[in-house]
């Protein structure tokens, strides 16, 4: 049985088929408590947990925990998608250049997305997009976004430069925001690395303990080093041989204990960052034409022709304790929605109520007046 590794991975596939939208368009004005919507209540009862930031018509209307940097997941990603619109725009990367599906699966990890990958491949088969075993860089971008390929963000990471993903966090003003490394594939291998600069002649419980002491202790600067690494050595893993033998080898012994000190270390942001983010990108005037082109060709998904909505943006990210989600919408009256949730430490059973509930708030509840106001005053209430 295939082991699952839960880093960077988007556990629940949230792929919009847009049929909330067509429902809601459909719908009278739909009435929504706060009191019945697991979400609105998970946030009010656990606020050492949560963030929310809700921008509506460039207003700020929900604050809460805004400024507090959370674990990220794969919703990091969107910045490394605004850097491919960025260079895309200037023409320093052609989106039609063709990639080899090869190259971007010595980045794959199995496991270690939720099979995001996988399904990404699967959907670019049936669509008929891949072409001598190549595809373009665009749906290598796309896949990032759409289905969250781990493979695919690391690629990119290497295709565009770490440094150039990074400096858009102070173009952006991003002072909370953790900077980019290899987190997405690379990241997975690193309590590899400890283990195999262990004697092998202590007893193999004794060598996991001391991976994950290690773990804990390792400075954030030899970690990344740690990850730089291993990013390296796959970049030039042609034959895969390397990548199978630390499967072969880490599979039996990465436990749930190591998966959250590696967790632990994934970049961290604030929701503030990110609905603003979102607010930037909806607003349509932040970024140069080009730029906004080139970035709704990778985010946004085409709408029913019976949706309320003219624009939709979204990226979520999770691991089995994380749920993140940014997300933008403009509606046909021209009304306009940013805002970023996060969630942290979640048990098996808040992970999947919330997840299940995510489309319609997103869509349906969160686009309500009322709902919004109520969910405004319950949690001023609890701040």
């Amino acid at each position: 049985m295939r082991k699952r590794f839960w880093i960077a991975a988007l556990v629940f596939v949230f792929i919009f088929t847009f049929h909330f939208g067509s429902a809601y368009a459909a719908e009278e004005q739909a009435d929504f408590s706060v009191e019945d919507d697991p979400i609105a209540q998970f946030l009010k009862e656990n606020p050492d947990r949560t963030s929310l930031y809700v921008i509506r018509n460039g207003d700020k209307v929900i604050d809460y925990n805004s400024n507090r940097a959370m674990t990220l997941a794969s919703t990091s990603k969107l910045i490394v998608a605004l850097e491919f619109a960025k260079q895309a725009a200037k023409g320093k990367i052609n989106p039609s250049k063709k990639v080899s599906l090869d190259d971007l699966a010595l980045f794959y990890v199995p496991g270690s997305d939720g099979n995001a990958h996988e399904t990404w491949l699967q959907d670019i088969e049936a669509r008929q997009v891949v072409q001598n075993g190549k595809v373009t860089l665009q749906e290598v971008a796309k896949g990032m976004i759409k289905y969250s390929s781990n493979a695919n963000t690391e690629y990119l990471l290497m295709l565009l430069g770490i440094d150039k993903v990074n400096d858009n966090l102070d173009d952006l003003n991003f002072n909370k925001h953790e900077k980019f490394f290899p987190s997405y594939a690379s990241i997975i291998f690193v309590p590899y690395s400890i283990m195999s600069t262990l004697d092998p002649e202590l007893p193999f419980a004794d060598r996991v303990d001391l991976v994950k002491a290690e773990l804990s202790n390792m400075s954030k600067k030899n970690f990344i080093a740690e990850a730089n690494k291993v990013f390296k050595i796959l970049q030039r893993d042609k034959t895969g041989q390397y990548k199978e033998q630390v499967i072969e080898d880490l599979f039996p012994w990465y436990d749930s204990e190591i998966n959250d000190l590696i967790v632990d270390r994934l970049p961290k942001g604030t929701t503030k960052e990110y609905a603003t983010l979102m607010n930037k990108i909806n607003s349509r005037s932040y970024l140069s034409n080009k730029v906004q082109k080139e970035l709704d060709a990778v985010i946004e998904n085409p709408l029913k022709p019976d949706s309320p909505f003219t624009h939709i943006g979204l990226k979520g990210g999770s691991t089995a304790k994380v749920l993140t989600m940014s997300f933008y919408s403009t509606d046909k009256n021209g009304n306009k929605i940013e805002l970023a949730l996060f969630m942290n430490q979640l048990s098996k059973p808040e992970f999947n109520e919330i997840s299940q509930d995510l489309g319609s708030f997103l869509l349906e509840k969160i686009q309500d007046d009322s709902f919004l106001t109520e969910l405004k005053q319950s949690l001023k209430k609890n701040k």
